[in-house]
């Protein structure tokens, strides 16, 4: 049985309690592990809380929306919304000064380290289970609530589809490269890389490979080993499909020129066929002029056995300051944006709370394919400080691959690697 850290209540037993874990009249309630009890009413909880994020798309519509639909409910609370590009880099600089946000997404940093920035959450109350409660807690306290779920899979477009007489998604690796040719003889753009912008190609170096083993502890099991990528294992199979991609010219003309915001137009646009990403992008394809209609979600086919997989993993967690002056109004809001703003559905997330379904039609396609679901687990700390030690960027690894000589960027991470364990005195 899961432990839980957020106590489920019912909407008869909501309206009695208050926000950010304010007790009710329920002599039966239990305080979690971690965390204190405060007692303040949405009138009592005032100040300005500065929120950052890394959703630069949101900052001048959206998001000024949330802040005035809160403060409705909360009328002393204020919020500042900021939102920043190359958010991990950037807000570790931020935490690494002592400049914590009230409220933030926590960056890819180990487990053992989140008590130094974060608060704990452990007195959030929450309407109901969520999906991955445990991914952001160390030694019991939980440090971090999700911001939505989401689903690996290729979004396309069914125009495109139509156009190069492609009758039915592919189920196999065969039958993808298959398309991905019609597709370039009709004179479309087979498959989007956003190479340029380097994260999109994240899929390869972490789904991928998940997809090929079935196992969700896949990414963990690099840090068993003091020389993890070898040829014809996963990682290396997993890069191998998007360089034959690249090398049968089935990606952009020009990689050096590729761009995540002008993908989306393209593939809206039907110049694009498709995309291998999660679906929180299936609503920015649609922004960007696809009618919903023509954009459809099916699993990418990793291999030549017919059974399909996809992985659900959650997306950024939302995290409160360890030094902010407004805790209990930073929790509230933090409990606004999971249950009443709307952001999963504006966003294209499977909603967080378990007891609420998705609204996006193409998640429905998707589960009509009837694909086996890997959960991701969360990323153990010995692979986390790995990763940190050794200044790895996972995408940075499918670039080299893409458009260098595999054995020779194999080695080359492997010693970096290896290195870093070492540094850490991590032996097998």
């Amino acid at each position: 049985m899961k432990r839980k850290w957020l106590r489920a209540i019912t909407p008869l037993t909501a309206a009695a309690l208050l926000l950010s874990g304010c007790t009710g009249t329920d002599t039966s309630s239990q305080q979690m592990p971690g965390g204190s009890r405060t007692n303040a009413s949405n009138t009592e909880m005032s100040g300005t809380l500065t929120v950052v994020t890394n959703r630069t798309d949101m900052i001048d519509r959206t998001y000024k929306e949330y802040a005035r639909r809160f403060q409705e409910k909360y009328p002393a609370i204020h919020i500042q919304f900021e939102a920043l590009r190359d958010y991990d880099k950037n807000i570790k600089i931020r935490l690494a000064s002592g400049e914590t946000p009230d409220v933030l997404l926590i960056p890819s940093i180990p487990n053992s380290d989140l008590g130094k920035f974060f608060a704990p959450l452990s007195d959030v109350e929450l309407q109901g289970d969520i999906y991955f409660q445990d991914f952001k807690d160390y030694q019991g306290v939980t440090y971090g609530i999700p911001s939505g779920v989401a689903v690996s899979g290729v979004i396309y477009n069914k125009k495109a589809f139509e156009q190069a007489g492609i009758g039915e998604v592919p189920r196999t690796l065969d039958a993808f490269y298959a398309v991905c040719a019609k597709l370039k003889q009709s004179g479309i753009v087979p498959f989007a890389s956003n190479f340029k912008d380097r994260w999109p190609l994240q899929f390869w170096s972490t789904d991928v490979p998940m997809l090929l083993t079935g196992k969700a502890g896949t990414k963990n099991e690099l840090a068993d080993t003091a020389a993890p990528f070898q040829p014809g294992n996963p990682y290396d199979t997993s890069m191998s499909i998007i360089k034959t991609l690249y090398e049968q010219g089935f990606l952009e003309p020009n990689l050096n020129d590729t761009n995540w915001e002008g993908s989306k137009r393209e593939l809206a646009a039907g110049k694009i066929g498709m995309m291998l990403t999660g679906n929180w992008a299936i609503k920015q394809m649609i922004e960007n002029g696809a009618k919903p209609e023509d954009i459809g979600f099916f699993p990418f086919p990793a291999d030549n056995s017919g059974k399909l997989k996809a992985t659900r993993y959650p997306d950024r967690y939302y995290a409160v300051g360890k030094n902010s002056k407004h805790q209990a109004a930073a929790k509230a809001f933090m409990k606004w944006m999971v249950e009443e703003s709307g952001y999963e559905n504006y966003s294209g997330f499977i909603p967080v709370l378990k007891n609420r379904k998705p609204e996006l039609p193409q998640l429905l396609e998707m589960d009509a394919y009837q694909p086996e679901y890997v959960e991701v687990i969360k990323d153990t700390d010995r692979l986390s400080q790995i990763l940190n030690k050794a200044q790895l960027e996972m995408p940075a690894l499918v670039q080299e691959y893409m458009l260098g000589t595999p054995a020779e960027v194999l080695e080359k991470y492997n010693q970096q690697w290896a290195g870093a364990r070492q540094s850490l005195n991590i032996s097998p």
